[in-house]
């Protein structure tokens, strides 16, 4: 079966063959549960949440898997309208101008951990943000 939790949460995609999401859900709940407790499954948060979706937005990354029951590199992650205005408005500072030396310590924090969110869809960042939590 094919999933991803996301602390508490669960995204799971299936193609729709047969009783295969049916049995999904029922194998990650089970997994749960035997991990968890029998009281993990919050039921009626799930009839709220777990309608099936091609689309969802889950801790700020937009996750589209519109046809990727057929092809998984179909699959895309990309990040809300919130999150690249934050980025934009980062970067602007005149802290990045090219001709700057100094950069104050809560600018690169905030800097840093923008990019420690940009780096699972952005994988090119990870060692810049390794090296960025170094000079902190």
């Amino acid at each position: 079966f094919n999933g991803a939790s996301f602390v508490d949460d669960a995204a799971l995609l299936e193609p729709e063959m047969g009783n295969r999401p049916h049995m999904s859900v029922a194998a990650y709940e089970w997994a749960a549960k035997q991990f968890f407790g029998q009281n993990c499954i919050q039921v009626e948060k799930g009839a709220v949440e777990s309608k099936p979706s091609d689309k969802m937005t889950v801790w700020g990354y937009d996750i589209n898997w519109t046809g990727a029951e057929r092809d998984t590199s179909l699959a895309s992650v990309g990040f809300v309208e919130a999150k690249l205005a934050k980025a934009a408005r980062l970067i602007g500072q005149s802290d990045f101008d090219r001709d700057c030396r100094k950069v104050s310590r809560a600018v690169l924090a905030e800097t840093t951990g923008l990019l420690e969110f940009i780096a699972p869809v952005c994988h090119v960042i990870k060692t810049e943000v390794t090296t960025l939590y170094g000079i902190l």
